[in-house]
């Protein structure tokens, strides 16, 4: 896979149809992948934090979700980058997950607000499976409660939704406890 280098993060030059077909083959092989986003705000974290530029770094794959980082790719490397926000590539993943019949778990958000996504989503893909959710702001359960719920259900996919830099230090600190493929 192609990537590129943009202030010290390694950034995939993927498409949304080939992102999309990396996590869900990944989700039905052993072990844990992480993919992680990058856009203007986290690689300005990544700048001024070194320890966070380790972290996105030490993720299996870092996309681009912004238009920033198309454009410093057309800038710095005379390459094409396409732009991919979550909301571009998530009905995708989620009918692939269907059909593949992969578990899913949603974390993140206001109170209420991953059970709301799961609802949407499971009306546009009926046979979709999502084992789980919990909010990102951890006032009913801790952390490692849900990190413990996530490992007991199995999902294959966990989707993070807690804002850079929260979401890739949750992801850093309770990944070897949660489940692999």
């Amino acid at each position: 896979m192609q990537r590129l280098e943009i202030l010290n993060v390694s950034i995939a030059c993927l498409d949304q149809a080939g992102l999309v077909a990396q996590a869900l083959d990944w989700a039905e092989s052993p072990g844990r992948r992480v993919i992680h986003y990058a856009n203007a705000h986290s690689l300005n974290l990544a700048c001024e934090q070194p320890a966070f530029c380790d972290l996105l770094n030490a993720a299996d794959l870092i996309y681009a979700d912004g238009v920033s980082l198309s454009w410093a790719a057309c800038l710095l490397h005379r390459q094409r980058l396409e732009k991919l926000t979550g909301a571009d590539w998530l009905d995708p993943l989620c009918a692939g997950a269907a059909l593949r019949g992969l578990r899913l778990y949603l974390l993140g958000g206001r109170p209420g607000i991953a059970e709301k996504a799961a609802q949407n989503l499971l009306q546009r893909h009926p046979s979709l499976k999502i084992v789980g959710t919990a909010d990102g702001f951890f006032q009913q359960r801790s952390p490692a409660a849900i990190a413990e719920e996530i490992a007991h259900l199995q999902p294959q996919l966990v989707l993070v939704g807690l804002g850079a830099p929260l979401q890739e230090h949750w992801i850093a600190k309770w990944k070897a406890a949660l489940p692999a493929g």
